[in-house]
């Protein structure tokens, strides 16, 4: 009887116990309550985008003064490195605004008809807003520009 009883109350000490033993193992390191451990990595920024609001409409530069105008209409939106950075954009829009007209408005129409030049395009306008972020910011925080639109006439 006396075996029997030990026999029954070792597998009950046990399954009382281990449930403590184990929350004790999964306790996070960090401070209690807040869930961050003291060894976790800063999380990674997250890539955000800007539209450009509203679209682009100018006329284009041309060689000849006797050929007619020609108008182009681009929708940008600006890939930033960090989400966290777009009130910086927000406050630097006209200026951004005023590079990219001038970057699309000294263009030849013969210039950016093609998806070269297009590409092309885009490149001087992302050069001309990275730029503008090293002087007013001191770090370039526009990863690319994008043309969600392009149309010319």
């Amino acid at each position: 009887m006396r075996l029997s009883l030990l026999s029954l109350l070792f597998p009950l000490a046990l399954l009382t116990l281990t449930p403590s033993v184990l929350a004790a193992e999964e306790a996070p390191s960090g401070s209690e309550g807040d869930g961050k451990s003291e060894n976790a990595a800063p999380a990674a920024p997250e890539i955000g985008y800007y539209t450009l609001e509203p679209d682009f409409v100018t006329n284009l530069a041309s060689s000849n003064p006797n050929e007619r105008l020609h108008y182009v209409r681009i929708k940008i939106s600006l890939m930033l490195f960090d989400e966290n950075d777009k009130p910086v954009v927000v406050g630097l829009t006209p200026v951004i605004r005023d590079a990219v007209l001038s970057v699309i408005a000294s263009k030849d129409f013969t210039k950016i008809a093609s998806a070269d030049g297009r590409e092309k395009l885009r490149q001087e306008c992302r050069e001309r807003i990275a730029s503008i972020m090293q002087d007013k910011v001191g770090s370039d925080i526009v990863r690319d520009v994008l043309f969600l639109s392009y149309m010319f006439q």
